[in-house]
């Protein structure tokens, strides 16, 4: 693969593309960017992606949820296919993909989690987001912030971000590519004020949060999963952002979906208001 072809590939994403994961302290490229990325780069028709037939299994992780009940995981081999335009062949790259299945998650989603993930595994092989993996971006814990924490960018990413015209996220960097450090608003006469709410991309909610989970219940970027699907806050399966939106600007509760009648069930439940 030549130099330009990889770095096109390893170019930075928009800041929204980078997904942080609080359970792994660890920061992921949306399935749809890297997508959006070899269709960009390869060319539409030029590159595929399918499980390999017959690797699908389950394995025990051996850890628990907090309710006591075992948590399984779905591993596949996914195939990744491109066209090499040098070699003028087709190239493929297996890697296997997995995701945990909690007992309300349907064997198909976990599939397609699991199919999303052996893609970016196999992208990251040709070069795809190489930054990431070589651990140039990191995540920065925040109980504040809906997911727990954000990504953190490296300076050097700040004239490509210039160049494409992109906005700059206050709170990505500190100049030395380490979060900036979270302070509260004080003053040496005064006693401490609450912490002003502040928008998205400053990458650091300081809104209403549950202290459990760190998230903020009216915020729909709490309810997405590492893939950036959004789940219905009682089956947890994933569900239309419009349905999501429906619920908490018209209901005032959390996401529910109409998939399984989630939405129509308990939509008027206590449990799901806030």
């Amino acid at each position: 693969m030549n130099e330009t072809l990889f770095k096109q590939l390893n170019a930075p994403f928009p800041y929204e593309d980078y997904e942080y994961n609080k359970d792994d302290d660890r920061v992921y490229i949306k399935a749809q960017a890297v997508k959006e990325r070899l269709n960009q780069v390869l060319g539409v028709g030029f590159w595929y992606y399918r499980p390999v037939e017959g690797s699908i299994k389950t394995e025990d992780t051996g850890r628990t949820t907090s309710a006591g009940n075992k948590v399984i995981k779905l591993v596949l081999l996914v195939e990744l296919g491109f066209y090499n335009k040098e070699l003028k062949e087709w190239v493929k790259i297996i890697d296997a993909g997995s995701q945990d299945m909690n007992r309300k998650m349907e064997e198909g989603d976990a599939i397609k989690s699991s199919n999303a993930d052996g893609l970016k595994k196999c992208a990251s092989a040709i070069g795809l987001a190489s930054d990431l993996y070589k651990g140039l971006i990191a995540g920065a814990k925040d109980a504040r912030h809906p997911k727990g924490g954000y990504p953190v960018l490296p300076d050097s990413y700040k004239p490509y971000y210039e160049k494409q015209g992109w906005e700059w996220p206050k709170r990505a960097s500190q100049g030395n590519g380490k979060p900036a450090p979270v302070q509260a608003n004080r003053s040496p006469n005064k006693a401490p004020t609450a912490e002003p709410k502040v928008g998205p991309n400053d990458a650091g909610f300081a809104a209403e949060v549950d202290k459990k989970t760190g998230k903020d219940p009216k915020n729909i970027e709490s309810y997405k999963d590492e893939m950036g699907n959004i789940l219905c806050s009682f089956c947890e399966l994933p569900m239309p952002e419009d349905e999501a939106l429906y619920c908490l600007d018209k209901h005032k509760c959390k996401p529910l979906c109409r998939k399984k009648g989630c939405q129509d069930k308990y939509k008027n439940d206590p449990k799901y208001k806030f």
